[in-house]
């Protein structure tokens, strides 16, 4: 290489840390002698690392600004983890570990199944394993949502005011393009003819047929029939797309809210 007549190369050594050749430049600059003695290598490499750190703390922002923006928690599951989460009888640590199982190979879901629906009566923890999965793959930069149904249901009609901050429309989208969604408490919410048309059963097989081939976790209380039954005409067609690549898991014991009533 050709240096400009100001510059010039007085010593050339081995980077102690790259192993890179440096040359140990001298040059003039306003009457000063200047003498530049700089690995570019690791210069660049340190330049990498504060892009990536700075690329991956924008990443983890915008994934906890969606799930802020349009998951509705309830209260008593805000602080839902695997380890705050005590299982009491079998079917309820094989839940658990099946939930473990899977946030822990959520990034390569080749087990035939890409989704699990955690059915059983009330206050047995599937909404705060469903939750605790939720948390733990948003640790692996995985784009998440947590929303309970009949929640959603309101938040649904509210977007029909004219003064709604957020249309239908961006919720839906919102909702399909999440890499992991969790529809909480299906069936909780009021239908006000079981059995015949509803709009909630329009809305949730709209949602429902959005996730065909995406990981969803369902929890509910009811069964498969009684779920049917529910939603009328569009039930047998909610259902069976809730069960497309889906696992069950199924949950059983005592209220654990009901501990020490």
């Amino acid at each position: 290489m050709t240096m400009p007549s100001n510059f010039k190369i007085i010593n050339t050594y081995e980077c102690p840390k790259c192993g890179s050749s440096i040359n140990v430049i001298k040059s003039t600059f306003k009457g000063k002698e200047i003498t530049v003695d700089k690995c570019l290598e690791c210069e660049n490499i340190s330049l990498e690392k504060e892009c990536t750190s700075y690329y991956n703390e924008r990443e983890a922002r915008k994934l906890e600004e969606l799930f802020n923006k349009y998951s509705v928690v309830t209260s008593d599951i805000e602080a839902a983890t695997f380890s705050n989460y005590e299982p009491k009888n079998d079917d309820q640590r094989k839940a658990k570990n099946g939930a473990i199982w899977y946030a822990d190979n959520f990034n390569d879901l080749n087990k035939g199944f890409h989704s699990l629906l955690f059915q059983g009566s009330y206050g047995l923890g599937k909404s705060h394993l469903a939750k605790a999965i939720c948390e733990a793959v948003k640790q692996k930069r995985v784009s998440a949502i947590f929303i309970n149904v009949p929640e959603l249901l309101n938040i649904i009609k509210g977007t029909f005011n004219r003064n709604a901050k957020t249309s239908e429309n961006e919720l839906l989208e919102a909702l399909n393009k999440a890499k992991l969604l969790v529809l909480d408490d299906i069936g909780a919410e009021y239908v006000k003819s079981e059995g015949a048309e509803s709009w909630a059963a329009d809305k949730l097989f709209q949602i429902a047929n959005s996730r065909v081939n995406k990981p969803t976790i369902y929890t509910t209380n009811y069964n498969s029939a009684d779920l049917t039954k529910k939603y009328g005409a569009h039930g047998g067609r909610i259902v069976s797309r809730m069960m497309q690549g889906t696992k069950v898991i199924k949950f059983s014991g005592d209220d654990h809210r009901m501990k020490g009533f």
